[in-house]
């Protein structure tokens, strides 16, 4: 692992198979204890830096915290043959906390993040400790391509801004500048998203099956619900908690990324399960 370290956060990154992989690094005034640490993962077209609001409050309560960008996702590789399996995905996480030592982790995935960590739970019980899924159901609906559009590129960091501030219209706004600045990069379309443009017209997990993964998580769970979720049906949430052996929570007002609109209640929430 390289690390890059500022006063606040530190930049590395691990060399997984062919993947070159990007995370943060917060660390809390007990870094470097015998605590557990959290490993934060994104959702789709998402990034490490989606946790810039609530990372730092789980490592003041934890010691350390992670952020990871999956493959094809941030600062990390893209994959070369097209593989994005949410099994490959769980695979890559499981190299990462294996060559960076620091298994078994605290595991908490927004969306398609919490389905990677559901399957990693599932399949490696021994690197994960707890899990925290955020908003995000086994099945889906929607085909793989049914993707709601959003613009490939923005031509000033102010459009950045304001597109993230719509899509999460209860975050405070510092966070929402941070996670605009994190989501793109000069391109010759002026600035990009920082992920595989597969993702804009392709979501492939929604043509999976995730039920086995969710009943198969032995460890210690929650479930998280966004008040205002358009992906989470109520019923759906209950029946997840139930197949998870977890407690269920809802927060608000949020929309999907929760720890993006509400990232103090979202790491209270947290902590005090983790704890």
């Amino acid at each position: 692992m390289t690390v890059v370290r500022s006063s606040t956060v530190a930049h590395g990154w691990t060399t997984v198979g062919a993947l070159r992989l990007h995370h943060l690094q917060w660390d809390g005034p007990e870094a470097g204890g015998d605590g557990v640490p959290v490993l934060c993962l994104h959702g789709v077209a998402g990034q490490a830096w989606a946790w810039n609001g609530a990372a730092p409050l789980l490592a003041a309560g934890r010691g350390t915290a992670y952020a990871l960008d999956m493959r094809g996702h941030g600062a990390s590789s893209w994959a070369l043959d097209g593989d994005y399996s949410t099994a490959s995905m769980a695979a890559d996480v499981a190299g990462w906390i294996e060559a960076n030592g620091v298994g078994p982790v605290d595991l908490v995935g927004l969306s398609w993040g919490g389905l990677v960590g559901a399957t990693l739970a599932a399949s490696r019980p021994e690197l994960v400790h707890r899990l925290v899924m955020i908003d995000v159901p086994p099945e889906f609906g929607q085909a793989v391509d049914d993707v709601p559009p959003r613009p490939a590129s923005f031509a000033t960091l102010d459009e950045v801004i304001e597109f993230e501030a719509g899509a999460n219209r209860h975050a405070p706004a510092e966070h929402i500048e941070v996670l605009a600045a994190g989501s793109v990069r000069p391109g010759p379309s002026g600035l990009e998203r920082c992920h595989d443009p597969v993702f804009l017209t392709t979501w492939p997990f929604r043509g999976e099956d995730h039920w086995p993964a969710v009943r198969g998580v032995s460890c210690p769970a929650l479930l998280v619900r966004a008040e205002d979720s358009f992906v989470l049906a109520a019923d759906v949430a209950a029946a997840e908690a139930e197949a998870l052996g977890a407690a269920l929570v809802e927060i608000g007002p949020s929309g999907h990324l929760v720890n993006v609109d509400q990232p103090a209640r979202f790491a209270e929430v947290a902590l005090d399960f983790l704890a």
